[in-house]
């Protein structure tokens, strides 16, 4: 897909999954290309991309629609898309504009929480 991306970053370029899971210095972040998002926008009443990627956060589950209307292979047993611990950022890509937004913690007295964003 990016064939002279690693001639032109070297080695700061590297292709990863989708969705994406990583952690830099005790920061994790979680995210993913978009879809889910704009499934459960196509599927529900939620009006922007915002809406629709907190409400994946308030429900711990990075694509809640898949596989009934998002294509995604279905597993059996364990979900690999339920968020198991709140990731410090929650991002989505592929959106019209750029947005963001706070989602504080349950029964977290620190403020702790989620910066959720999505991208173009």
């Amino acid at each position: 897909l990016f064939p002279r991306a690693r001639e032109a970053g070297g080695k700061a370029f590297r292709c990863v999954s989708n969705p994406y899971s990583g952690t830099l210095d005790d920061f994790h972040m979680l995210g993913h290309s978009g879809q889910p998002v704009q499934d459960m926008l196509r599927c529900s009443r939620l009006r922007t991309p915002l809406d629709a990627l907190m409400a994946c956060m308030h429900a711990m589950h990075l694509a809640p629609t898949a596989p009934d209307t998002l294509p995604a292979q279905p597993f059996a047993g364990l979900d690999p898309l339920v968020i198991g611990a709140a990731p410090h950022l929650l991002f989505s890509g592929g959106h019209s504009e750029a947005s963001w937004g706070w989602k504080a913690a349950s029964g977290c007295a620190g403020g702790g929480g989620t910066m959720c964003v999505c991208v173009p």
